[in-house]
């Protein structure tokens, strides 16, 4: 008999939202726009089978817990403010095993013609 095994992932695309985070004197004053991409993984075997919120992740909570970071702190790089976005998820959500994002500051000033410059980066709890 063949083993089958479920591998799940939530996938949140294109959150956009406007902060105060940003290495000059402009983005700090002016603010930019960013769009986080979110793939999450972990433990939702329970979820696949019972169609019950409990057994998932709330997908409010994980914007809501966006939104709640990017308006009490400020982070001179991307990169920190990346890595406190995904440090805060995986303290507040024990379900996620895995958790990658991509956050883009969109038209960055002072470089041209550049749509985006972004970060993507990948966390697993050990």
């Amino acid at each position: 008999m063949t083993k089958i095994e479920d591998q799940a992932r939530i996938i949140l695309t294109g959150i956009e939202i406007f902060g105060f985070h940003g290495y000059t004197a402009r983005e700090k004053k002016k603010g930019n726009s960013f769009r986080i991409d979110l793939k999450i993984e972990g433990s939702f075997e329970d979820a696949l089978k019972s169609d019950l919120l409990r057994d998932s992740i709330d997908y409010r909570q994980v914007v809501e817990t966006i939104h709640k970071i990017n308006k009490t702190e400020r982070y001179a790089l991307i990169e920190t403010f990346a890595s406190a976005i995904v440090n805060e998820l995986l303290k507040r959500f024990p379900k996620i095993t895995k958790l990658s994002i991509h956050l883009a500051k969109l038209s960055p000033p002072g470089m041209g013609a550049v749509s985006t410059a972004a970060i993507e980066l990948v966390r697993v709890r050990q």
